[in-house]
This record gives C-alpha cells, sequence and structure tokens, in this order.
C-alpha cells in the first residue's frame, strides 16, 4: 500500500493535493509536503 501511493501521487502530480488530503483526512498540508519531496 505504501508503495502504490506515493507511485500514484508522483504520476498524477496535481491529483496528489486531492488524493492526499482525501487519504490524510486531517492534516493534507504535512503529507502533501512530505509525499511530494519523496
Amino acid at each position: 500500500m505504501s508503495i502504490t501511493q506515493p507511485h500514484k501521487k508522483k504520476s498524477n502530480g496535481v491529483m496528489l493535493d486531492d488524493r492526499g488530503a482525501s487519504d490524510v483526512g486531517s492534516p493534507p498540508p504535512i503529507h502533501r509536503s512530505g509525499n511530494t519531496l519523496s
């Protein structure tokens, strides 16, 4: 799951914002920054 999440998010690029926030639920900025940098 961890390997598929970052892969899909990176491919979407901008979509990762919507997916990241939906996946996290509360702290989207922290998760977004980490995933985007990774």
